[in-house]
């Protein structure tokens, strides 16, 4: 899966993924977007190229990408090759080591440059890390022991390529992941190498930057041997770490960048107890990172952060201890194992003077970028390790050993080199003269920037105030016509009035009659209106014209056929017309306007009325070709005129005789029972009470259509006359024969609405059975997901009466029934017929008589078809879906907590959401079907929980109030027995048994935002439930005040006293309020305090008699004392309380403030709190 991702995170990858989604804004977007109110890619042609020109740019792009890095990585084996063939003029003598090395490399460079690292540009492209380290640190043994491949292992081994001229103090390692350069070790060490070869040296460096000019480092790998921290004197010390600090200075400044450093202690072998203590990891855990991380900033405080860092680790080591010691068997181990977090401890001042003096600069250097310390083992030795701190045990005091001869391991690099270093390559800043170069770029983008914004707002200033101009112009036009109109064409006008009112909407600026006007430049970038405006000024005169005009006309027309029902011929003439207006397929353009003309010549006389007449009729044309037809259609005029014309029909009667005949001949019926057997009654209901053996007649059937309805109208069937539309559906006896095809289309359509009318009722009739338990619902859902499918079995065999065009598997008696259609029509057509369609060649989509019924019936035939609705398998598989959950249900142990799980875990809501989204994917006639399926699933389902609820809350709720805190004080303010303050906590508190139980079963169901509480969805359980549980969050409130404990914090201050009484005394656990009549001062007090049941009320008498007191014993005490002595009332500031003490007649008022909004003070709190036996 890594794999995967990292390939889907490749930059050809993205780009390609970047291409297409532009590709499709080209695509689907381009077509809406205009430039200077130009659509560049309106046309297909248009988008395909910009596509194309985008493709390949981008793969020109991608070349020229994998052609630069190839040339860089050229540039650097080549310069590593001219490196490593120049010779320094110092050195004289080439010793034979020197000369192996010499052709070693240059052999390994000549394989480089033809191997895929070159062809791939990976030379260049993957991160480069320098590691630093003195001779025997164990960088080699790392980077060998790091799990990371070397591609170029069978050619050269796993060994790295020795470098030569001003890399001859280096090793190269070229990995799969990065490349790293291994510095030799005498130049950590020496703070000043020869001149010579340090000149070397920058000047590969030089390369490497020329080369790789943004990045030419990644980051520096410093190893520090913790032997050598242990071993060398503190001048060694000194001298190793100016080095390494040097190095580090002299890369930053040579590359001009800040390289992020990483800081590898190795040989932790070589501590006591590193071995034994981490010798029963496995390699995953081996591989994990040991240390810790710096931010990815100069440090300002290293040993502050050092230390805290390492205090953590050292703390995580001894967490460790005990889980080792466990698993440890041998006494020496095990004493070794709890002395290495001891050693680890000992060594943090030893590890910090490195980090600290390397890391640590002044005003002259610098700062370092450190990113982290890291420890690490690459490999172990049977060579003593060493103790740290000399407090060891006796019996540890031989050197100690904990390498056992096997197989050595590395600890902690592969992760660290691989998941954490090369993961963040990106760390080192970029080089500043790059810098310079992208801040120059990007200041001059700037400024084109502006200069186009600038540019661009002045045009759509421009733009705009010409808009506005256009839009002033629209706006006195239409002021025009409603002035010319009186207020619009809605009120009764004149036909000069209609006349002018359609010319001003006519010519509308950018209207119809100007709509292909051209419009300047300058209106465009974006904000032209003309399209818009234009585009509705043109639909309001087209809708004028369908309002007004033609209804103006129509009524024209009426008139005409109102005074035409004494002359025949006159009436079918203005009949026609006034239909031609509604029936385009049948209009005579000419012929209207000629008759259009004769009226208005009549009303409108005169030749002044000339110019009117023609600009009329030029209205009438454009609403024909525009289709803007008349918007009220006169039937009742129409059939009092086509009574005149035509006789009596008898298409009733015809229909009537031919249902009655069938229905005699064929009683049978389609039904569910005849589809699904006994499987019917188990599945199906009707909703009307109707038994499922009645269905629908075989008259409505396919069958029925084909072998009897059809053959039977054919009979009255001939050929209307060619205006049958003027006609309407009526016969006439004194029109000839061809009426006949009339009555047969009037049957037809009146068989048409039958058979609709029948289907609806049966489809929308049925219903699945409801059911109220889990097993009557399994029952039901088990036969609906069964392998022979009979929902499906059911839907098909509808399917047949519903698709009546269509001759699947067409029978011997289909096609003589075709035979009979057709001998009554002609003989010749009926051997034609049997020529074309024989019995066995019949084609199984051949299209029938019947493709009304197919057409009002498309969604649900669609839904059914033969090849296989996506719908209806959705359906059917929402059907298994829910099957599988009540089998879940059924088949559970437990079955309150299995359905309480499935509720609130989302599996219920799922099997129905999915249900539901298939239903409504349904054709109409069959979602009813459905509806009692969703409900009754959900409702035994909530019922089972609820039963659920109440067991948990009856077994864990209800038996542990009865047993602990029934009938005790506070709750029962008569008991002498008090609830025990743990029972009361462990009942009341946070996490005790009531808030668990809450937050277990009925958080979800509950909207405690509002106020009062409410439910979320139905539960079955009352609004008094949650007045309960809000009733118990109050007192959860009240005594534990946001702790888990009890925590009543409150203040007294004396309001008023008695004037017998002179002193005032008041303990409440453990704490005193005292008053003598002075000033009086505020109390605050805890409760339960120290001592909760050291509660009392002491009056001193002026007299100087028997003090009067009294207590309040037990753990309650301090609330038994207010209950039998004190009365309450609402204080002058908001959440104050007047709290007055009455003993013996003497009164004291103290002012009580609670500290939270919400306090026990309340004596209705716990008094109003019942808890029902059932939810």
């Amino acid at each position: 899966m890594g794999k995967i991702f990292k390939a889907l995170r490749k930059p050809w990858l993205l780009s390609l993924l970047a291409l297409v989604l532009l590709s499709l804004v080209i695509w689907f977007v381009g077509p809406l977007v205009a430039i200077a109110d130009k659509v560049l890619l309106a046309s297909a042609q248009s988008r395909l190229l910009l596509i194309m020109v985008a493709l390949l740019c981008w793969g020109l792009n991608n070349l020229r990408l994998r052609q630069q890095d190839t040339k860089a990585s050229q540039a650097l084996t080549e310069g590593l090759q001219a490196d490593a063939a120049a010779q320094p003029e110092t050195r004289s003598k080439v010793n034979p080591d020197e000369q192996m090395l010499h052709q070693r490399l240059q052999d390994s460079l000549a394989l480089l440059k033809g191997s895929a690292f070159e062809r791939e540009g990976k030379l260049y492209k993957l991160p480069w890390y320098i590691i630093i380290g003195a001779p025997g640190s164990g960088k080699t043994t790392a980077i060998q022991n790091s799990g990371l491949q070397f591609p170029l292992s069978d050619a050269i081994g796993n060994e790295p390529i020795k470098g030569e001229g001003g890399t001859r103090y280096c090793d190269w390692w070229f990995t799969d992941e990065a490349i790293l350069i291994d510095t030799a070790g005498r130049y950590t060490t020496q703070d000043n190498p020869a001149q010579v070869e340090s000149s070397a040296w920058l000047g590969f460096l030089s390369r490497i930057k020329k080369a790789r000019p943004k990045r030419p480092l990644n980051g520096i790998i410093v190893t520090i041997s913790v032997q050598d921290v242990l071993a060398k004197t503190a001048t060694q010390k000194s001298l190793q770490i100016t080095a390494i600090k040097q190095r580090i200075q002299e890369l930053n400044n040579h590359l001009q960048m800040q390289l992020p450093v990483y800081v590898l202690f190795s040989k932790m072998d070589k501590v006591a107890g590193f071995g034994s203590f981490f010798s029963d990891m496995e390699k995953q855990d081996r591989s994990q990172i040991w240390g810790f991380s710096a931010p990815a900033r100069p440090s300002t405080d290293i040993d502050a952060w050092f230390e805290q860092e390492f205090s953590q680790l050292v703390a995580q080591l001894y967490g460790q201890v005990n889980h080792r010691l466990n698993r440890e068997t041998s006494q020496q181990k095990r004493c070794l194992v709890s002395e290495f977090p001891r050693q680890m401890q000992a060594l943090r001042g030893l590890l910090q003077e490195y980090v600290s003096s390397i890391f640590s600069t002044n005003q002259f250097e610098s700062p370092l970028l450190l990113r982290g310390v890291f420890f690490i083992s690459g490999t172990q030795t049977d060579t003593v390790s060493q103790w740290v701190t000399s407090l060891a045990p006796v019996e540890l005091m031989a050197p100690p050993v904990d390498h056992t001869g096997q197989d050595t391991k590395p600890y902690f690099v592969q992760n660290l080199l691989k998941n954490f270093i090369f993961a963040e390559s990106n760390v080192a800043t970029v080089n500043q003269r790059v810098t310079q170069r992208f801040r120059v770029a990007y200041s001059a983008l700037l400024l084109a920037s502006l200069g186009g914004f600038a540019g661009g707002l002045f045009a759509w200033t421009n733009s705009k105030n010409l808009n506005e101009q256009y839009l002033d112009q629209s706006d006195q036009a239409i002021d025009l016509y409603y002035e010319s109109t009186n207020g619009g064409l809605d009120k009764p006008h004149s036909w000069s009035v209609l006349n002018e009112g359609l010319n001003l909407l006519k010519h509308l600026p950018t209207g119809f009659e100007e709509k292909d006007s051209l419009y300047t430049w300058p209106q465009g970038f974006g904000l032209y209106q003309g399209d818009k405006i234009g585009a509705q000024a043109q639909t309001t005169y087209v809708e004028g014209l369908s309002a007004f005009f033609m209804d103006d006309f129509s009524r024209l027309l009426l008139e005409q056929i109102a005074e035409s029902f004494d002359d025949d011929e006159r009436l079918y003439e203005a009949l026609k017309f006034y239909l031609m207006l509604y029936q385009p397929e049948h209009l005579e353009q000419d012929s209207l306007l000629a008759w259009a003309q004769v009226l208005w010549q009549r009303s409108l006389p005169g030749e002044h009325h000339q110019a009117l007449r023609d600009q009329l009729g030029e209205h009438l044309i454009t609403a024909l070709e525009q289709g803007a037809l008349p918007t009220d259609f006169d039937e009742h005029a129409v059939a009092t005129a086509r009574e005149a014309l035509v006789a009596t029909p008898l298409d009733m009667r015809a229909y009537r005789r031919i249902k009655n005949d069938h229905l005699a001949n064929h009683p049978e019926q389609f039904n569910v029972q005849g589809v699904l057997g006994k499987r019917a009654k188990q599945l199906f209901t009707r909703r009307s009470g109707l038994p499922l053996s009645q269905g629908v007649p075989a008259f409505f059937t396919y069958e029925g259509f084909h072998a009897g309805f059809n053959v039977a109208s054919v009979n009255l069937a001939k050929k209307l006359a060619d205006e049958q539309w003027i006609y309407g559906d009526t016969l006439a006896k004194s029109i000839s024969d061809t009426d006949l095809e009339e009555i047969k289309s009037s049957v037809y359509q009146q068989y048409l609405y039958e058979y609709q009318t029948r289907w609806d009722y049966f489809l929308n009739d049925l219903s699945l059975l409801p059911f109220g338990t889990v097993t009557r619902g399994k029952t039901v859902v088990r036969l609906l997901a069964s392998a022979d499918e009979p929902l499906i079995m059911l839907l098909k065999a509808i399917r047949k009466h519903t698709a009546l065009a269509e001759a699947p598997g067409v029978d011997k008696e289909t096609v003589q029934a075709l035979g009979r259609v057709a001998e009554n029509v002609a003989s010749s057509q009926k051997s034609r017929l049997e020529r074309l369609v024989p019995t066995e060649l019949i084609a199984k989509k051949a299209k029938l008589p019947g493709q009304d019924i197919d057409r009002y019936f498309s969604e649900l035939n669609s839904y059914t078809a033969e090849d296989g609705s996506a719908a209806l398998l959705s359906l059917q598989e929402a059907i298994y879906g829910l099957n599988n959950y009540l089998q879940k249900l059924l088949y559970a142990e437990d079955l309150g907590q299995a359905a309480f799980a499935s509720t609130s875990g989302g599996t219920q809501k799922q099997a129905l959401m999915q249900l539901q989204i298939s239903v409504d994917e349904a054709p109409p006639q069959l979602q009813g079907w459905f509806q009692s399926l969703g409900k009754n699933t959900q409702k035994v389902a909530q019922v089972a929980t609820q039963s659920h609820i109440n067991t948990s809350w009856q077994s864990d709720v209800l038996a542990f109030y009865e047993q602990h805190l029934q009938g005790r004080y506070p709750l029962d303010k008569t008991s002498q027995e008090d609830i025990k303050l743990t029972d009361f906590v462990a009942f009341f508190g946070p996490g005790g048994v009531l808030d668990s139980y809450f937050k277990q079963y009925l958080a979800p169901y509950v909207d405690t935002r509002s106020q009062p509480w409410r439910w979320r969805k139905p539960t079955g359980m009352s609004a008094k439930v949650l007045e309960f549980f809000q009733r118990a969050d109050s007192v959860r409130q009240a005594f534990f005040a946001g702790s888990e404990n009890l925590n009543v914090a409150f203040s007294l201050k004396p309001h008023t006293l008695d004037r017998i009484a002179s002193n005032l005394s008041l303990d409440i656990s453990g704490a005193n309020l005292n008053y003598h009549h002075g000033p009086p001062k505020s109390q605050s007090f805890q409760w339960p305090g120290e001592d909760p049941s050291d509660n009392q009320l002491s009056f001193s008498l002026v007299s100087r008699g028997t003090p009067i007191s009294v207590r309040g014993d037990g753990d309650w005490g301090w609330f038994r004392l207010l209950d039998q002595y004190a009365s309450f009332d609402a204080g002058a500031e908001p959440g104050t309380v007047m709290l007055t003490f009455a003993v013996n007649g003497i009164e004291t008022t103290q002012e009580l403030h609670p500290s939270t909004r919400v306090h026990p003070f309340d004596p209705a709190l716990m008094s109003e709190l019942s808890l029902p036996e059932r939810l």
